[in-house]
């Protein structure tokens, strides 16, 4: 008895077998490959798509880096005192919208910051204006610089769109390490958003809500 319920199972594995065989049902298979291709293939989009919202951040980071520099070269220095975020929304013609800082963040009493760079056109002494410059061709974009001790210690930036809309954004603390930083399932993504940050946050307590 037990040797004939081993021979109908091995017979039934058999048949398994020969309905995924390629040559007795191809339609299946290439609907098999299918089913593991596009989530690999998604997979590798998100990857891009984060790498690139990377690039821009240190993008920012770096030319607000050398625009600090550059005033510095000419005396121009901050207050270096105090931890301060700059949020910067980027429109679809490359208009920066600065909120935050203020003149109180500079030794020489002028706000070099700028708030908005339609009008604040003076790149030498104004960082919207300055930024827009480097950057020309980014646009729609939302994004946070954040400082401390007279330095760009961190920038995140989301591509596509103007606001955090109900992304929690990795905070200042977060740059300084003196959190747990970034991202609870996959670094530079939270749900559907990508988060590009600079330098790059791994993945810790960062979080979709």
């Amino acid at each position: 008895m037990k040797l004939r319920i081993k021979a109908l199972l091995a017979a039934a594995v058999m048949a398994a077998g020969c309905i995924f065989c390629t040559g007795c049902n191809p339609m299946l298979l290439a609907m098999i490959g299918s089913a593991v291709v596009v989530p690999t293939s998604m997979g590798v989009v998100t990857d891009s798509r984060i790498t690139s919202a990377d690039q821009t951040a240190a993008q920012i980071r770096n030319n607000t880096t050398s625009y600090l520099t550059k005033l510095n070269s000419k005396g121009i220095t901050m207050t270096n005192d105090y931890d301060f975020t700059l949020v910067i929304e980027i429109d679809e013609s490359g208009r920066w919208a600065l909120y935050g800082g203020s003149y109180g963040d500079w030794l020489d009493s002028t706000n070099h910051w700028g708030t908005d760079s339609s009008y604040d056109t003076d790149k030498e002494n104004y960082y919207t204006a300055y930024m827009r410059d480097m950057l020309a061709d980014l646009t729609n974009a939302y994004a946070e610089v954040h400082f401390s001790n007279g330095k760009c210690i961190g920038v995140s930036v989301i591509p596509g769109q103007t606001s955090c809309g109900n992304v929690t954004m990795p905070s200042l603390s977060d740059f300084k390490g003196t959190t747990t930083s970034a991202f609870s399932e996959k670094s530079g993504q939270s749900g559907d958003t990508i988060v590009g940050t600079a330098p790059k946050l791994d993945v810790g307590g960062y979080y979709y809500y």
